[in-house]
């Protein structure tokens, strides 16, 4: 099979940085890590995860994820908020939490339940947030 070709994405936001990540459940337990190098995930409360990195590469913008699963009707009603980026402190490293959803509840994810986020940051002091 042939390889493809990647290339660098296009944006309107200039240096833009995305540090992507997966997580697999496993219930009322740090979930598995799937992908992402220079992050770590913890469980830290019923569905909560923090993800905490090793390097910040720039302001942060935001996140976007999806859901997925074995069964896809397993995670339909999920949904997640994230929190803002609490700066490193003292030995612990640079955090987002993400609390993941199902209706208005705060739900683990079980086994064979997957969550995939993109980080979203801009390493250029062009960005400013807000109305602009």
């Amino acid at each position: 099979m042939a390889m493809h070709d990647f290339y660098d994405a296009k944006t309107n936001i200039p240096q833009k940085r995305v540090l992507e990540c997966q997580i697999e459940g496993t219930g009322a337990a740090t979930p598995t890590k799937k992908y992402g190098p220079g992050v770590t995930v913890t469980r830290t409360s019923a569905g909560l995860y923090r993800f905490s990195f090793s390097y910040v590469p720039g302001r942060f913008l935001g996140c976007s994820y999806c859901f997925g699963a074995a069964a896809p009707s397993a995670v339909a009603n999920h949904d997640a908020q994230h929190d803002d980026l609490v700066a490193a402190s003292g030995s612990t490293e640079a955090y987002v939490e993400v609390l993941v959803e199902d209706g208005a509840a705060a739900d683990d994810l079980e086994d064979e339940e997957y969550l995939k986020v993109d980080f979203h940051f801009s390493d250029s002091n062009l960005i400013t947030l807000g109305n602009s």
